[in-house]
């Protein structure tokens, strides 16, 4: 409790990351959500989001250390934003009902595309782009991930894509 008012001590409830997954047979790891660096990192083949965790979440930096390396199935964190306090363990994150407790795994066997060389291909691109199209849908389920009411987006020099930055936060999307 802070001030008589319930501190939640969770992922904030805008922070709808698994709306980001998407379940491919052939991508499995796109169904999960991977924490590393501090940072929950989520792509739909689209678009790759790298929330830092910090800035999406009331849970303290021991709690992010525990998530490192680790992987959440998209339904398992859309089921940790009903409640209101969480516990991270080595291989489950305790979601704490009234009277309750539900045990959502986490894995780490699962092998990610290594965002950082998406990233760094989609900055160093060359050349220009003339036109381009927005789905404003992706926009929008970007900035309510982050509780952001707009977007900083810098293109790429050709036509490798896009980095989608917030104002005042560290997150970023491609």
């Amino acid at each position: 409790f802070r001030g008589g008012v319930a501190m939640r001590l969770n992922f904030n409830t805008n922070a709808k990351l698994h709306e980001i997954c998407v379940i491919d047979e052939l991508r499995e790891s796109m169904a999960y959500v991977y924490f590393d660096e501090g940072n929950a990192v989520c792509s739909d083949g689209y678009i790759m989001a790298v929330f830092k965790i910090a800035e999406i979440s009331t849970i303290g930096q021991e709690q992010i250390e525990l998530l490192e390396g680790k992987f959440i199935h998209r339904s398992a964190f859309k089921e940790m934003l009903k409640y209101d306090e969480i516990l991270i363990e080595s291989e489950f994150i305790i979601a704490k009902g009234k009277g309750f407790d539900v045990r959502l795994p986490l894995k780490s066997d699962i092998k990610y595309r290594d965002y950082k060389k998406v990233i760094a291909h989609v900055s160093g691109s060359k050349g220009s782009k003339e036109r381009i199209y927005i789905n404003s849908k992706l926009l929008d389920t970007l900035q309510s991930c982050i509780g952001s009411d707009g977007s900083i987006i810098n293109m790429s020099i050709g036509r490798e894509g896009m980095i989608v930055n917030y104002p005042e936060k560290e997150s970023y999307a491609l």
